[in-house]
């Protein structure tokens, strides 16, 4: 592929790849950088005549890894909610449920899945055994992949190296998992925990797993406030948005990001509930979900 060729086609005009490395670098990704994206490529415009899927998700994978580097590594997630109800994870065919991008980005052979029955993830770089190496037993809890990334971010060589982006996804926090990790930081009283059990397949080996999650009680109405969500980090630092065909790419910093719904939290507990939440024990009702925000 050349670097003038046409991705998509948009409302405001052609995207080419030559054009995803700067937007990269304007929202400030960097060499060495460690980067979980969450991405919705469609709302980006019409796929280019002649286009073909593959080449359009490598021509993002390859600007990003131009960008990160050799040292930096990509994290995209292959989350699989359906395996809630069905209760069974293959790591090499149980299909990732976040889009092409993540599809694709697993199927490269220089790609690592995590083995986490729910929240899996594709890794690409020097970084994805540290990934590797998270908790399957717990979602969102001590040692799970979100609290590795909080770890790894604030000390060592990958000190203040971790960031979340987002690729044609409006308003960007709307697609954070991560927000369920604060959640549960926070003892959020509108989630619960719960233990999901099932069978994994990895290598060949079929495995049981028992894993907790954090999950929103059906019965209380509550309702993720995406733009509340959006409030908490518009305008802070460490936060940047940038253009990308018909919408958008937002690059928001670990430490800003934590810090910032931390602090919403810490003022009002329910604050990313649209409508706030019922008082009382949520678990003394039934009906629950996962977390399936992005």
């Amino acid at each position: 592929m050349n670097e003038d060729d046409v991705l998509l086609q948009s409302e405001n005009g052609p995207l080419r790849r030559s054009e995803l490395g700067s937007v990269f670098k304007r929202l400030g990704l960097r060499a060495g950088d460690i980067v979980m994206i969450h991405s919705r490529l469609f709302t980006l415009g019409r796929f280019a005549p002649s286009m073909e899927r593959e080449a359009l998700t490598s021509a993002f994978i390859e600007s990003l890894l131009g960008v990160v580097g050799s040292s930096g590594t990509l994290i995209f997630p292959t989350f699989t909610f359906a395996v809630f109800k069905t209760g069974r994870f293959s790591v090499l065919n149980t299909r990732s449920e976040m889009g092409i991008l993540s599809e694709d980005a697993m199927s490269r052979k220089d790609s690592v899945r995590t083995h986490h029955p729910l929240y899996s993830v594709a890794t690409i770089g020097p970084h994805g055994g540290v990934c590797q190496s998270a908790s399957r037993e717990t979602c969102f809890g001590k040692g799970s992949l979100f609290d590795v990334l909080h770890e790894m971010n604030g000390s060592g060589a990958t000190k203040d190296r971790v960031r979340f982006l987002t690729i044609g996804v409006d308003p960007p926090p709307a697609a954070l998992t991560y927000t369920h990790y604060i959640e549960e930081q926070m003892g959020v009283p509108y989630r619960y925990h719960k233990q999901f059990s099932g069978r994994v397949v990895t290598e060949g080996r079929e495995s049981a797993y028992e894993v907790q999650g954090f999950v929103r009680n059906l019965s209380t109405c509550v309702v993720f406030d995406q733009d509340a969500c959006w409030r908490c980090l518009e305008g802070k630092r460490g936060v940047k948005v940038e253009r990308v065909g018909d919408s958008i790419a937002c690059l928001l910093l670990e430490e800003a990001f934590y810090g910032a719904v931390v602090e919403a939290i810490r003022e009002k507990s329910d604050v990313l509930c649209r409508g706030g939440y019922p008082r009382g024990d949520v678990r003394s009702v039934g009906g629950d979900e996962p977390a399936t925000v992005l």
